[in-house]
C-alpha cells in the first residue's frame, strides 16, 4: 500500500496500521520523505522519529539532512513537535536539533514549536539552549533563549552577561552580513534586563 498505492489517504492508513503494529521500518519510510504530499512527508517524518523507534547511527545523518532540506511549514511543524517528543522522551538528537535551528523559518508556529524542542532538550544537555545565540538561529529563538537564561529563577545575573559580553566581543563587527544579528542579541539582552535591577 505504501509503495503502489495512488490514492495519499490510503496509504496515510497504511502508514497507520503498520506504525501501530510496530511494523514500519526505515526503508519502508525513507522513499516518503521525497514524496510531493505534505500529509506523508509528515507523518514519516514523525513515524522516523517517534520515541519508542531505535534508531542506529548510520540512519541519522540522512534523516537530519532531510529535515534540513525540508521546506513546508506545514512539514516542519510536525518535526519540531516529533523531535520535541523525542526531547521529552529523553532520547534527543543534538543533530536533529541544529536542523531546527538551521531553518531560516519565519513561520511563528513552526518556531515556537521548535523553541519547545530546545527547552525540552536543556535537561538533556544544558548546552544546548546556549549554542543557539552564536549560531544562525532565527531571532525569535535567539531572542527567547536569552531571555530564558536571565528571567529563570536563580539565574546568576552577572555570569550570564559576563558569557554575554564574551561572546558578544568575539562576533566580527566589521561584517555588515552579522549587523542584523548582532542587533537581535543587543535587543533581546534589552527587552529581558528593562526594569531588572
Amino acid at each position: 500500500i505504501l509503495k503502489d498505492e495512488k490514492d495519499v489517504s490510503q496509504r496515510l492508513r497504511g502508514l497507520w496500521a503498520l506504525g501501530a503494529i510496530q511494523q514500519l521500518r526505515v526503508s519502508d519510510l525513507q522513499p516518503l520523505l521525497a514524496s510531493d504530499d505534505e500529509a506523508l512527508r509528515a507523518w514519516s517524518f514523525r513515524s522516523l522519529l517517534d520515541p519508542s523507534r531505535e534508531m542506529a547511527a548510520r540512519e541519522e545523518l540522512p534523516l537530519s539532512e532531510a529535515m534540513q532540506m525540508e521546506k513546508s511549514p506545514y512539514v516542519r511543524l510536525h518535526i519540531a513537535g516529533a523531535v520535541e517528543c523525542l526531547a521529552r522522551a529523553k532520547k534527543n538528537k543534538q543533530s536533529f536539533l541544529l536542523s531546527l535551528i538551521r531553518w531560516q523559518e519565519s513561520d511563528p508556529q513552526v518556531l515556537l514549536m521548535t523553541w519547545y524542542a530546545l527547552v525540552q532538550s536543556e535537561h538533556a544537555d544544558p548546552d544546548i539552549i546556549s549554542k543557539t545565540v552564536g549560531s544562525d538561529a532565527p531571532p525569535l529563538i535567539t531572542r527567547n533563549t536569552i531571555r530564558y537564561y536571565i528571567e529563570r529563577p536563580g539565574a546568576d545575573l552577572q555570569k550570564i552577561l559576563e558569557k554575554s559580553m564574551d561572546f558578544l566581543g568575539d562576533l566580527e563587527l566589521t561584517d555588515p552580513a552579522l549587523a542584523p544579528r548582532y542587533l537581535n542579541i543587543l535587543t533581546a539582552y534589552r527587552e529581558a534586563l528593562t526594569g531588572r535591577k
